[in-house]
């Protein structure tokens, strides 16, 4: 499955739909943990596979180094890694891409909890760290996850989204938060 596919970007704007809901319902201020056990629970409610804290083991030159454990799995495809820090940094983008190459996989969302409003980075393996691979939106209620999705990956212009009212509260919302 390739990032741009549109059944990875659907479930990746599911999981921002749960995330938004978790964020609206606990606020900020919680440990790591406690974000974690209520977004799987979301997404599991949502219908969707979850695996918490999966281990992957490190090789160099064939022996193993270390090991680190993913905080969410998402029908096995979609990493999410989550923080509650001041703000998201270069070293965390680094780890989200680390673990995609050890994974195998293309795709993982980087959400801090760590302020009243969401933040949200969009990390996919293989591609350059150019401004359009890693996108960043910081969103508040009561944004839904089709509002959230469209403001992670706009419509083409001649798209009736992109005409839309809605769209353009999204674009001036995914601007102010660059």
């Amino acid at each position: 499955m390739h990032a741009d596919d549109d059944s990875l970007n659907d479930l990746s704007g599911q999981v921002i739909g749960c995330a938004l809901d978790v964020i609206n319902t606990l606020g900020a201020g919680f440990l790591e943990k406690v974000y974690e056990n209520a977004l799987a629970y979301e997404l599991r409610a949502a219908g969707l596979g979850v695996v918490q804290q999966r281990g992957v083991t490190v090789y160099y030159h064939g022996v193993a180094v270390g090991e680190y454990f993913a905080d969410l799995l998402v029908e096995g495809v979609l990493l999410v890694e989550l923080k509650t820090v001041r703000s998201l940094d270069e070293m965390h983008r680094l780890q989200c891409t680390n673990y995609l190459k050890a994974n195998g996989l293309r795709l993982c969302l980087l959400l801090n909890f760590g302020r009243p409003r969401l933040e949200i980075k969009r990390v996919v393996n293989g591609l350059s760290a150019a401004p359009n691979h890693l996108r960043v939106l910081r969103a508040s209620a009561p944004l839904s996850a089709f509002e959230s999705f469209l403001a992670c990956h706009p419509p083409a212009p001649d798209h009736p989204c992109a005409r839309s009212g809605v769209r353009r509260s999204i674009s001036k919302t995914h601007r102010r938060a660059r």
